[in-house]
């Protein structure tokens, strides 16, 4: 199977964040046609030194078959071009003893409303039940009285702004300076998992810190 050439004119990197990592735009015709939405997951592949190919992270398995095995350097396996190493223990990336991850047990009968109430977070699996979540916050989310923010997970993190600022101060003077996992987070706050990755990904959305690489975070200031 020959690569089919999309005729889309030159593409051009260009340095993005502070950070000043490389970038690259994909052609609007591209989004359109492939369906590409915020929050989809696509990874660069190195075919060859020099050729790289973007793919759906679903579709990796299957890049081999597709591509046919003449377009693969047969010295090399086809790897992901941006390599991103899996987040190291979370006691790399902190000079202090870190403990185990708090667990939290939830009232499993609670609406998602009741559920915000009661514990100050939600995480919502899908996109019909965070547009239904929201219609009801609708004047909540006005008076930003309730934040929220689709993660690249594409799960949906609610929290009130109540509990947000107060778990926002706890992790900045818990992890001022330091390079952080959500784990590592957690047990240096004294918070649930899911409670510390719904105010992670809020602070992450509102600026009040940058994720270095994949699951690795640190605070902005």
């Amino acid at each position: 199977m020959a690569p089919h050439i999309l005729g889309t004119g030159s593409m051009h990197f260009f340095k993005y964040g502070k950070e000043g990592v490389l970038a690259i735009v994909l052609p609007p015709r591209l989004q359109q046609s492939n369906g590409v939405r915020d929050g989809d997951e696509f990874e660069f592949v190195e075919v060859s030194q020099g050729v790289f190919l973007l793919c759906r992270k679903d579709l990796l398995p299957q890049l081999p078959a597709l591509l046919g095995q003449r377009f693969l350097d047969r010295d090399k396996p086809l790897r992901s071009a941006v390599e991103v190493p899996a987040p190291a223990p979370a006691s790399d990336y902190s000079s202090r003893p870190v403990a185990a991850p708090v667990s939290n047990p939830r009232n499993e009968g609670l609406s998602p409303l009741q559920e915000l109430e009661e514990y100050g977070y939600l995480i919502l699996q899908d996109e019909l039940s965070a547009q239904s979540v929201s219609k009801q916050l609708e004047a909540q989310i006005k008076q930003g009285l309730v934040l929220g923010v689709r993660g690249f997970d594409k799960k949906f993190y609610i929290v009130s702004r109540e509990f947000y600022l107060s778990r926002c101060e706890k992790v900045r003077e818990a992890l001022s300076g330091t390079e952080f996992t959500v784990p590592a987070a957690s047990a240096r706050v004294k918070e649930s998992l899911n409670a510390t990755k719904a105010v992670v990904q809020v602070m992450k959305d509102q600026g009040e810190l940058i994720e270095k690489k994949m699951g690795v975070f640190k605070l902005v200031g």
